[in-house]
């Protein structure tokens, strides 16, 4: 692996593609293919992880992959840990990668994320936050937020307001936007990243008649959620 007896954390990051890629080398048997969908292509830690490597390249004097800092409540307790993706710069810079398409960025930005998701805005703030808590010669570690597929206008004016700074290619909103669904989501395997969708960036469409008809208002359905 890339620099490992000089770099820490090397081996994890190996760890990880040699684990997405066993886990894909399953369908290589005749048996199996027939079972391999989209949604494992798409769904793949391997985007990220290329992502990653390839920007390991681009970095001076990268420090170590996949490092993992502690976040703090005001009071001084243990919030959770941030894993950065790259630290450079001698420390004094923590890369994140994103490498999600621009379309299903924007639409986490403004709140369309599914349940369970994070919206970027807020681990933007996170890590900046992160950041000032782990400072390196009594400086604060400048954030890069790495987008691999581009990032919208918006979305990289809101999060260079928050502290951190963008790298990427800036498309507009209407390049973002597909004339077909698109289903080109990267999972970032990461308790701090977004979980992969495999409904994808494509947004659900109802039609308010039929969902009105399809309603029984005399009973009231309660999910665990609800307790």
């Amino acid at each position: 692996m890339l620099f490992r007896s000089r770099r820490t954390g090397l081996p994890k990051l190996e760890k990880k593609v040699r684990q997405e890629v066993k886990f894909l080398e399953k369908f290589d048997q005749d048996q199996s293919l027939s079972g391999l969908k989209k949604e494992h292509i798409q769904c793949s830690n391997l985007i990220h992880l290329h992502s990653i490597i390839k920007h390991i390249f681009r970095v001076e004097n990268p420090v170590s992959v996949m490092q993992p800092f502690n976040l703090y409540h005001k009071d001084g307790s243990l919030k959770k840990k941030m894993n950065v993706d790259i630290v450079c710069d001698g420390g004094f810079s923590w890369v994140k990668v994103v490498a999600r398409n621009p379309r299903a960025l924007q639409l986490n930005s403004q709140g369309g994320n599914q349940y369970g998701q994070r919206n970027i805005n807020d681990q933007v703030k996170e890590f900046v936050r992160c950041s000032q808590q782990n400072q390196i010669m009594f400086k604060n570690p400048k954030v890069l937020f790495v987008f691999a597929s581009g990032v919208t206008r918006a979305l990289a004016n809101s999060i260079t307001k928050k502290g951190a700074e963008v790298v990427g290619e800036i498309v507009d909103s209407s390049i973002a936007e597909p004339e077909e669904d698109d289903d080109d989501v990267s999972s970032e395997d990461d308790a701090d990243e977004f979980p992969c969708l495999t409904q994808g960036d494509s947004e659900t469409h109802f039609d308010k008649t039929d969902q009105e008809a399809s309603l029984d208002a005399t009973k009231l359905n309660l999910d665990i959620t609800a307790m």
